[in-house]
């Protein structure tokens, strides 16, 4: 066990937050629930996200390690808040599509910067930051791919739900208690 330090428990709180929408968006690509409903979800949770994310960074401004996790939280919680406003407002899902192959790549060069400054992470940390990272642009690029007819909605659903579980609601229980934790 670890201590549980107060930017953990902010991530840990985040990560639950995507979870809850990252599932919402799963279960709509199976046929459960409406547009407007996970457009909702993902407004709130992009708000939510969005504010813990300043919280972060403003509160650490001398920790590159707590900034580039806030800064990795406010540029989701951005691409959460242009998803529940496209849900909401049904716009066609092509131009979010599209910038969404730019996220993805964003997310890869956040995998790159972890390897690279691993020695500022604990092992696990890096790891499991690298890992949601790698796993976050698949999901990006999975709406791209269904935007464009390419898998079909049960497939983008499945992915939204296992990202849910594995990368966002596990390491936000881990988090919480003291399993794992982001600091050195």
């Amino acid at each position: 066990m670890v201590p549980i330090t107060p930017p953990d428990a902010l991530i840990a709180f985040a990560l639950f937050f995507f979870s809850v929408a990252f599932f919402s968006l799963g279960m709509s690509g199976l046929g459960h629930g409406k547009p407007e409903g996970v457009g909702t979800v993902f407004l709130f949770v992009g708000i939510i996200t969005g504010i813990l994310a300043f919280i972060i960074i403003n509160a650490n401004l001398d920790n590159p390690v707590k900034i580039s996790v806030g800064l990795l939280l406010l540029m989701v919680a951005l691409t959460i808040l242009a998803a529940g406003i496209i849900k909401l407002r049904g716009y066609d899902l092509v131009p979010a599509a599209n910038a969404y192959i730019l996220s993805g790549l964003m997310m890869v060069a956040f995998a790159v910067f972890f390897v690279i400054n691993r020695e500022i992470f604990s092992t696990i940390g890096w790891v499991w930051l690298t890992i949601n990272c790698l796993s976050w642009a698949w999901v990006h690029w999975t709406v791209t791919l269904r935007a464009y007819g390419k898998i079909s909605p049960p497939a983008l659903g499945w992915t939204f739900i296992i990202q849910a579980f594995y990368t966002l609601f596990i390491p936000a229980v881990l988090l919480l208690t003291g399993v794992i934790s982001l600091k050195p």
